[in-house]
């Protein structure tokens, strides 16, 4: 009788065990479910964060590109005005655009006009023939 006692226990525990591993085999599943799922979040999250940068790539360039042309239209109007006022004979006025013209012209990538050196040139011409007397130079060697 020990033995059937015994026996229907160690049978009632078996059971028991198998339950509980059908439980946690039930849950490993559900938690394998829920990592497959986070991973496929994750791709997408990624996928659309590339996107996301390479449209913010691309705005950036755009105003970059679009800071360069207004860079160049500065420089080149203030050019032009520099062109008038020394037309008119002011050239002081004429040599003050030209000068704040030229350090714009010249943060220029190369590939756009320099139109505002050849301005500053146009206005020192006068004071360039104005000083065209004799420069005598002297070299000083110790």
């Amino acid at each position: 009788m020990v033995i059937l006692i015994a026996g229907g226990i160690v049978g009632w525990l078996q059971a028991r065990q198998q339950v509980a591993l059908a439980r946690q085999e039930v849950a490993l599943a559900e938690s394998r479910q829920q990592l497959d799922e986070a991973r496929a979040s994750v791709t997408a999250e990624r996928a659309s964060n590339a996107e996301l940068e390479n449209s913010l790539n691309k705005l950036e360039n755009s105003l970059n590109r679009r800071e360069i042309e207004l860079n160049r239209l500065e420089s080149n109007i203030l050019a032009e005005i520099s062109g008038a006022k020394l037309l008119r004979g002011e050239f002081d006025a004429a040599l003050r655009l030209a000068a704040r013209a030229t350090p714009i012209d010249l943060a220029l990538p190369s590939s756009a006009s320099k139109g505002s050196a050849a301005a500053l040139a146009t206005a020192l011409s006068p004071f360039v023939r104005a000083r065209s007397a004799p420069v005598i130079e002297f070299v000083f060697t110790p």
